[in-house]
This record gives C-alpha cells, sequence and structure tokens, in this order.
C-alpha cells in the first residue's frame, strides 16, 4: 500500500504545486462548493493512479486544488463507496492520500 501511496502522491505533485493545508470531502449535495475555490486545478478520479470512480449519482470524480480565503485546499468532489462494490481498502486510500498531501511532504 505504502508504494501505491507515494505513486499517487507523486502524480498529483506533478499536477500542481500546491501544498494542501486543509482537506475537504464533498459529497452530492456540496458540489457547489467547489465554486468558492479559486486558481483551481481540476484532476479526474480516472488519471489518478489507484484511485476508484463512483457511481453516485451527483458525484464528480474531481479531486480539486486551489485556494479558499488564503488557504491552499485540496477537496474531493466525490466520493466512492464499499456499497459500490469497492474494498474497504479501496474505499480509504484516498483518504490516506489527502493525508499525505496535507502533511507538506
Amino acid at each position: 500500500m505504502i508504494n501505491k501511496l507515494e505513486e499517487t502522491k507523486k502524480f498529483l505533485f506533478s499536477k500542481t504545486t500546491l501544498k494542501p493545508e486543509v482537506a475537504v470531502i464533498l459529497g452530492s449535495g456540496l458540489s457547489d462548493f467547489s465554486d468558492q475555490v479559486s486558481n483551481q486545478t481540476v484532476i479526474s478520479y480516472r488519471e489518478i493512479p489507484h484511485f476508484k470512480t463512483t457511481t453516485a449519482e451527483g458525484h464528480h470524480n474531481q479531486l480539486i486544488f486551489g485556494k479558499i480565503a488564503n488557504k491552499a485546499v485540496v477537496l474531493m468532489k466525490g466520493r466512492f463507496h464499499y456499497y459500490e462494490g469497492y474494498s474497504l481498502e479501496e474505499v480509504t486510500f484516498p483518504i490516506r492520500v489527502l493525508k499525505l498531501l496535507e502533511l507538506n511532504t
């Protein structure tokens, strides 16, 4: 798992130099929150190594880097679930990645 996490982190930092201070996971009712993010870098889950995609309606399968009120943020716009047939390791993988990104390491 550590190798997958590092590969994903490396890929994401090849797409942005922003080091997030805050990570937010948006559900289907909160997707408009991403409109508040300035200087957005949007990455589709389909591009991200080891990320799965959601089948839930209203979930957008995007990781968004940017700023809100001068804070560097990363948003998960949509999430995938155990009930969609993914393993618990797959469902929790993005959370582990977000933690690595927040550590600014």
